[in-house]
């Protein structure tokens, strides 16, 4: 999505890639360390830029395969983020390795479930009767696929999966 501005374009995206992908790992090696995270944070705003590049470069170079690796760091960041924060909370009355800790297992936990979950293609069988119909009708909806963020592995197994029901009609939603 952009903007029509393309400075601010920037200037969120590297928001973006500090708050999610770098804070959350600078703050648990601070933890880690058993010292503040906060000496750790203004160094790692130098990081956003080199990722912002570095991700900008690859993409273009690429095309496809590194955005569907960015668009996974990203999610991972997203969750280590929350983890942090939790972590955050926990520090107020836990040492800072113990919370460390916490968040470390907390984080492994939540990004295992999440890419076992995205890789997971789930059939729901419904029947639905309607008089308007003469004869049955065998419909596969795909939803949630997210095309543009996807490989094309996955989505093969998708399409497979959807033609094993020998469908009348296919319908891609959501």
């Amino acid at each position: 999505m952009t903007s029509g501005y393309p400075l601010l374009n920037i200037i969120v995206a590297l928001v973006s890639i500090w708050v999610t992908m770098i804070v959350p790992f600078s703050v648990m090696v601070a933890w880690i360390s058993d010292q503040s995270p906060l000496p750790y944070l203004l160094p790692s705003l130098l990081l956003a830029p080199i990722c912002f590049l570095a991700g900008k470069w690859s993409v273009y170079l690429t095309k496809t395969q590194s955005w569907f690796w960015l668009m996974q760091l990203f999610g991972v960041g997203c969750i280590a983020l929350s983890c942090t924060a939790i972590g955050g909370m926990l520090t107020f009355f836990l040492p800072y390795r113990i919370a460390a800790l916490i968040v470390l297992f907390l984080a492994i936990i939540l990004i295992w479930r999440a890419v076992e979950n995205a890789n997971k293609i789930e059939d729901t069988f419904l029947e639905i009767t309607s008089p308007q119909l003469s004869t049955p009708m065998k419909i596969v909806q795909l939803s949630d696929v997210h095309i543009g963020s996807r490989d094309g592995r996955f989505l093969r197994r998708v399409i497979h999966q959807a033609i094993q029901h020998d469908p009348d009609l296919v319908v891609i939603t959501g």
